[in-house]
């Protein structure tokens, strides 16, 4: 706790690439489709090399391409809170609107009139822990934000 009794909930220099699991799901892909793709051929006698080969591509690219704009994201935060460039805005939380705790909806609220929304089915690099699932943010929290556009880089919360 700092010396105005506010706390950091969340910084994203602290808390590294967080969404490593969402391009590591493209490489787990490709030995599932192995197994799967080696009983098809058994059961059916036919040769699907293809399809494997297919399936290994795309795999790959969703490797590739979740990894470049996850970690994309999260250089970027990282960068700009680091450099001082983030924008900034201190107040109560307002018109909070939670999240159901089975997701399917974004939770949002505004702080000084700047709107801020986030789940944690959503790999992101900023703040996007909902109060359905232990978050902090509640209705009239006094906070302090730093964020990129809509993520929350870093955040402070009154005690």
């Amino acid at each position: 706790m700092n010396d105005s009794g506010y706390v950091v909930a969340f910084n994203v220099l602290d808390s590294g690439y967080r969404d490593w699991w969402f391009p590591a799901m493209g490489l787990l892909m490709i030995p599932f489709s192995f197994v799967i793709f080696s009983i098809i051929e058994v059961q059916k006698r036919k040769n699907l090399a293809l399809w494997k080969v297919g399936f290994i591509v795309f795999s790959l690219l969703w490797a590739m391409g979740t990894f470049m704009l996850t970690f994309g994201e999260y250089w970027n935060c990282s960068h700009v809170l680091a450099s001082g460039k983030a924008s900034y805005v201190e107040g109560t939380v307002d018109n909070f609107v939670p999240m159901p705790y089975s997701g399917h909806a974004m939770e949002s609220f505004t702080v000084s009139g700047v709107p801020f929304s986030y789940s944690d089915y959503i790999p992101k690099a900023g703040f996007n822990q909902t109060s359905s699932h232990g978050g902090p943010i509640h209705e009239g929290l006094p906070v302090r934000i730093w964020y990129v556009g809509n993520e929350i880089v870093k955040l402070e919360i009154k005690k």
